[in-house]
């Protein structure tokens, strides 16, 4: 696959202009584009500009509004439920766990109840924000209300979402916070995607088969005749089957939204709970503990959660963001979409020399979310 070195800015800059160009305000266009590269600097890359035509196109069926912005519906101090009013999801996760580390640095703990916002994108997000406040969180994802493309355990045929599940801690020192984001599906739908747009098979195994058989090639799941697994096996179906009630029955008080991703999500102050310094002592041996352990063959070394997408950064601010193909063509027909498609050119020669046609399909086979 071609790839070609970018300046990360420079990625963000345009996509800020297809976002404006397709109707958003000019913050929220900014503060999107930043959240899609980020997550591409992250090695999160199945959440980050490749999504840029999927939202474009979202904001032209009405899907998602890019000039919405998230409300407060009702506030108990430590319960909080924040309406997303159709507003990008990067944008009204942000507001939530803003708004929930300020509550937890203050009062202790808060939960905080997000409905009807577009898609939330990397949901380790909201956990490196509540973090930087010494505040620790726990996130359930995804609040789509009828049957989605994952298999229960023991299942053949979609039932679940993907129910995407973060946790973040704290650092041992500021910018090194412990944070696992994941969906509680062997893949996700985005993964499955990029790999059908790539020519590429799945790492594994994770795919059922309505007849039964498992299998690694994404057509499959495109064409939709397999079904995505859990991950873990009954212990992966579980957290999915919680993430999923929480998200689509109780943060949405029973009301969720088509076409609309919600989130549940708990906060509490570590710093309230012992001192920032005994916790910082303590995690830093915690660390040292796990992190020496020594590695198996063809593993560099151990890392605890977190460490892969801050090692991922510092790669990217040392070497330069890589634009791949797969990225650029979405890129390239979001400027389309958008009207933008000679601005964007003449920004960035290199992206008339990829085709502009994404290999295929519209999200990952459920009702427009990835």
């Amino acid at each position: 696959m071609r790839t070609s070195p970018f300046k990360a800015d420079d990625l963000v800059d345009i996509l800020t202009l297809i976002f404006r160009a397709a109707g958003c305000a000019d913050d929220i266009a900014k503060e999107v584009a930043d959240a899609l590269v980020d997550a591409d600097l992250s090695g999160h890359d199945t959440h980050g500009s490749r999504q840029v035509d999927f939202y474009v196109e979202r904001l032209k069926r009405g899907e998602v509004d890019g000039l919405a912005r998230p409300t407060i519906e009702s506030d108990m101090g430590g319960l909080v439920r924040i309406g997303g009013n159709r507003a990008f999801g990067q944008i009204a996760g942000a507001f939530a766990a803003r708004l929930g580390a300020e509550r937890a640095a203050r009062d202790g703990s808060c939960i905080v109840c997000l409905s009807g916002s577009g898609h939330l994108g990397r949901n380790g997000r909201w956990a490196e924000i509540a973090a930087d406040r010494n505040v620790g969180s726990l996130h359930f994802g995804q609040g789509i209300p009828q049957s989605g493309p994952v298999a229960p355990h023991g299942g053949r045929e979609g039932r679940l979402n993907t129910n995407p599940i973060a946790l973040g801690l704290p650092g041992a020192t500021p910018h090194e916070p412990i944070v696992l984001d994941c969906a509680t599906s062997a893949v996700s739908g985005s993964t499955i995607k990029q790999a059908h747009d790539r020519g590429t098979s799945l790492d594994t195994p994770c795919l059922v088969k309505t007849d039964g058989t498992v299998t690694a090639d994404p057509a499959a799941f495109m064409a939709g005749d397999a079904a995505v697994m859990t991950f873990g096996g009954f212990k992966g179906f579980g957290l999915s089957v919680f993430s999923e009630i929480l998200s689509t029955i109780v943060a949405t008080a029973g009301d969720a939204r088509p076409s609309t991703n919600s989130l549940f999500s708990i906060y509490f102050s570590v710093e309230k709970l012992m001192s920032l310094g005994d916790y910082g002592e303590r995690l830093a041996a915690y660390r040292d503990r796990v992190v020496t352990c020594p590695p198996l063959p063809g593993v560099d070394t151990v890392m605890l959660p977190g460490d892969r997408s801050r090692e991922a950064r510092r790669r990217a601010a040392e070497w330069g963001f890589t634009l791949t193909a797969d990225t650029a063509r979405h890129v390239r027909r979001a400027a389309e979409i958008a009207g933008v498609w000679e601005d964007v050119a003449y920004r960035c020669p290199e992206l008339r020399y990829w085709g502009h046609e994404p290999a295929a399909g519209k999200g990952d086979g459920h009702d427009g979310q990835r």
